[in-house]
């Protein structure tokens, strides 16, 4: 059964004015093999966090939460990570910036 639940925008928007934590933009990796691609980073971070692949790969840690999505149309991994902290954002994103470092032609934040 599925329930729609009808949340006014002002109050979408005064909460997410409470959510304050750190949380990367969008980040767009082109990557040649997204699947293996999302695989790997399965492999590297699913010891430490629920898996579930109902929208891509999201990895739900203890104090972090990271979804990988790959686009349909074009040769790019989606990327997005939320954390506790500012220095648990950083070190995430620096170790997926370089697990795909070798077969990534860029990023591009959006």
């Amino acid at each position: 059964m599925n329930i729609a639940i009808y949340v006014p925008e002002v109050l979408v928007e005064t909460m997410e004015l409470f959510d304050m934590r750190p949380h990367s933009p969008t980040l767009n990796y082109n990557v040649k093999g997204k699947e293996a691609m999302i695989s790997r980073i399965e492999a590297a971070f699913g010891n430490m966090a629920y898996v579930s692949h109902l929208d891509g790969l999201t990895l739900e840690g203890h104090d972090f939460c990271i979804n990988v999505r790959p686009s349909s149309t074009e040769d790019l991994l989606r990327v997005h990570i939320e954390a506790h902290n500012k220095a648990l954002l950083n070190t995430l994103t620096r170790r997926i910036e370089e697990m795909v470092h070798g077969v990534s032609k860029g990023i591009v934040a959006s």
